[in-house]
């Protein structure tokens, strides 16, 4: 699971172990919603993860399971699945590195212009060996996205 923020992540995980727990109790999903401020379906999805994982659990209990791998465990059942769609076109730091780009005067990398357009960025960006290719639409794009008052 790729963490962007640990607080965010914890008490996600701490929510979703709070439904299990609550669920042993025997505590209907209605009142688990009341108490924990959750949507109904929500805590009906992680109930039903859970208990379509019981064998697992069971095996690694029997099995003696180190406790880091236990936890482990847990924290795999408990946390998203990887959504569907198509991966990301480029990293973080090849977008940062495009996005520098258009910080920098076009002189400093021996451009003939005195501004950048998506295109010129586009070309230094596959210049620099930042990204083998990328499109002008897609610079501007992030341009764009980089810049939430345009």
């Amino acid at each position: 699971m790729l963490v962007k923020n640990k607080a965010k992540t914890s008490a996600t995980l701490l929510l979703r172990a709070q439904i299990i727990l609550f669920s042993a109790d025997g505590m209907s999903n209605t009142l688990q919603s009341r108490i924990l401020s959750s949507e109904q379906h929500s805590i009906g999805k992680w109930r039903k993860r859970w208990f379509d994982n019981q064998e697992r659990l069971l095996i690694a209990e029997k099995n003696q399971m180190k406790c880091a791998d236990f936890k482990a465990l847990i924290i795999e059942l408990l946390s998203d699945e990887p959504r569907p769609g198509k991966p990301a076109r480029f990293s973080p730091e090849q977008i940062s590195q495009i996005l520098s780009i258009a910080c920098e005067k076009p002189e400093d990398s021996g451009r003939p212009i005195t501004h950048w357009t998506s295109q010129e960025i586009a070309f230094e960006a596959q210049k620099r060996g930042i990204v083998t290719s990328i499109s002008d639409s897609y610079v501007r794009k992030l341009l764009k996205k980089s810049n939430p008052s345009s």
